[in-house]
């Protein structure tokens, strides 16, 4: 999904809120305001959720000035939907 820079705090602070990952939010923003355009990085980690240790990769593409696309990577396709659902409903919140 692509997100203006100011964005991606509240949209990984909703995901966290709701999904319960224990995601360190400031890594992931300080991470994904570090890159320049052109530049796509990812970052690989753990996350709980429903009880289970899973790994997840955010990986990042600075395609434009502040306006990153956010991937998100996951090992389940239960998280896969949930972080979807958490997408649609972020745009939704933007009236987007």
């Amino acid at each position: 999904m692509n997100f203006d820079l100011e964005n991606v705090r509240p949209f990984l602070e909703q995901v966290n809120r709701n999904l319960s990952l224990g995601l360190d939010i400031n890594k992931l923003v300080e991470f994904t305001e570090s890159l320049e355009v052109g530049d796509e990085k990812r970052l690989e980690f753990s996350v709980q959720y429903n009880g289970q240790t899973l790994g997840m990769i955010y990986q990042v593409y600075m395609d434009d000035i502040d306006a990153p696309d956010i991937y998100f990577f996951v090992e389940t396709e239960e998280l896969e939907t949930a972080l979807q659902s958490e997408m649609v409903a972020f745009t939704k919140s933007l009236g987007l």
